[in-house]
C-alpha cells in the first residue's frame, strides 16, 4: 500500500480539528491531555497535536481508565 503523499505526521491540528476527526467531547479531550495520555504541543496557550498523533488515537483509541 503506497503512503498518502498529503500525510504529513509533522503537521500539527486544533483542538477543535482533532475533536472532529475523533469524535469525543471537548471535556474529555482535555481530561486525556492532563492526564498525559494524548501528546501535544504548546504555543503559549495555543494547544495543537500532531497528525501523527491523530492517527495513533483513531488507531488505537483513547484508554478507559476505569476497566481494569
Amino acid at each position: 500500500m503506497e503512503p498518502d503523499p498529503k500525510f504529513n505526521p509533522n503537521q500539527l491540528r486544533t483542538v477543535r480539528e482533532t475533536l472532529g476527526r475523533l469524535r469525543i467531547s471537548h471535556s474529555k479531550f482535555y481530561e486525556e491531555i492532563a492526564a498525559g495520555r494524548v501528546r501535544t504541543v504548546r504555543f503559549g496557550r495555543a494547544v495543537r497535536i500532531s497528525e501523527a498523533e491523530i492517527q495513533r488515537l483513531a488507531s488505537e483509541g483513547l484508554p478507559n481508565p476505569d476497566e481494569d
